[in-house]
């Protein structure tokens, strides 16, 4: 706790080695790889360095390295069910609360693509909350400004942030060597969940979205951004870009199924992406 006080948190040190012994725990369940205990305690050492994770983002964020954001993620494939819904219940309450970054809400996504439990509807839930949240907040900032400032909150911009979490997970197939088309249907499967819901929003929480003057916006920042990640270096992993670059080619057939023009003025402006 003593490095999430207000005042003075960003001026204690330390936090890297604090950031390594949470990456550690979130990798093994453990302080490190040679210690030994039951799955139940792992799974409670996980939730429990995820949960800290999420708090200290809110000050640390430019402390929490790509991997150690992915593996705080992952805390959806813990095991025992109760400990992983409130993982998810937290990124929600957090991400509402507006004291954790949107981005968090690709956990929504990536349990749906590594778990096989029938609880999807929950997560696309909120994932709707979160999407009709960023839309609300940036509407109200916009409306309060002339400048368009990129990195307020727009749903579309949670985007490379997905790609690149997809792209460094372990179920993700090595492209090239992969042949099995059936492969890639949980990629394809998430990536449409996600921009079907960006693009068109959802009937239930999201009706104000689901207009054509809304896809003329949305649409030309999501070819942008997978047209960006197409041609850009993957800065953790270069020899991972290759997979980045073709879930970004799925990302462009779905837009492209989804789309209902073909010709969207900006559609291919460049844009800047996170740097971590």
């Amino acid at each position: 706790k003593s490095y999430l006080p207000v005042k003075d948190a960003h001026l204690r040190g330390g936090i890297d080695n604090l950031i390594e012994i949470l990456r550690n725990m979130l990798s093994f369940g453990e302080f490190s790889e040679e210690l030994e205990s039951s799955s139940v305690d792992k799974a409670h050492l996980k939730l429990a360095s995820a949960k800290a994770i999420l708090r200290l983002s809110r000050y640390w964020e430019n402390k929490i390295p790509p991997p150690v954001f992915q593996l705080a993620l992952r805390t959806v494939e813990i095991n025992y069910r109760q400990a992983r819904k409130l993982f998810l219940s937290k990124v929600h309450q957090y991400i509402k609360d507006r004291v954790l970054d949107a981005k968090y809400a690709c956990a929504f996504l990536l349990d749906i693509f590594a778990s096989q439990h029938p609880e999807v509807e929950e997560d696309k839930h909120n994932l709707a909350d979160v999407i009709q949240m960023c839309r609300q907040v940036k509407a109200r900032q916009l409306s309060m400004q002339s400048d368009t400032n990129p990195s307020l909150p727009y749903p579309e911009y949670i985007l490379p942030y997905l790609v690149h979490t997809l792209a460094h997970h372990p179920l993700c197939p090595i492209f090239g060597e992969c042949r099995d088309v059936k492969a890639f249907e949980p990629l394809y499967r998430v990536l449409y969940l996600f921009l079907s819901m960006v693009v068109r929003g959802d009937d239930d929480t999201m009706p104000e979205v689901n207009n054509a003057d809304k896809e003329k916006d949305i649409v030309p920042a999501i070819i942008s951004i997978l047209q960006c990640i197409k041609q850009s270096e993957d800065v953790v992993d270069p020899e991972n870009s290759k997979k980045s670059h073709v879930i970004s080619e799925l990302g462009l057939l779905v837009i492209k199924r989804l789309a209902k023009s073909s010709d969207y003025q900006g559609a291919n402006e460049p844009v800047s992406l996170p740097s971590t």
